[in-house]
């Protein structure tokens, strides 16, 4: 074999230097295998969902029941009567003496079946 120059040594990647003058051998640096960012977020515990349709099951389920109810409001006025339908920010509540009524929901305190504070 002919001896080899700087000139005729080519490294990949890179020019040649003088670690081939010095007969060193070029070492592929090895990284330990980290696991990337997107890897420890998939397989972290998912957050409960935000919606749990809880209360949309719960208005369902008085509305199909024509369960009176009582409503007590934030200044602290009753209403009694039945959950007609619901949305995303309303009640409509059927009173049976009064006026069919819209109630917005931050306008709502709490509110119970009429028969749970009865009997």
């Amino acid at each position: 074999m002919a001896a080899r120059t700087l000139e005729d040594a080519s490294v990949p990647g890179g020019p040649p230097g003088p670690q081939m003058r010095l007969g060193l051998q070029f070492r592929k640096l090895i990284m330990a295998n980290f696991k990337k960012k997107s890897d420890t977020i998939e397989s972290r515990k998912k957050p409960p969902p935000v919606e749990t349709l809880a209360e949309v099951y719960y208005y369902r389920k008085q509305i199909d029941a024509r369960t009176e109810m009582v409503l007590i409001l934030q200044d602290g006025e009753e209403v009694r009567g039945t959950i007609e339908w619901y949305d995303l920010d309303a009640l409509k509540i059927n009173r049976k003496d009064k006026p069919n009524i819209l109630l917005p929901k931050h306008s709502i305190k709490y509110m119970y079946k009429a028969d749970d504070r009865e009997g």
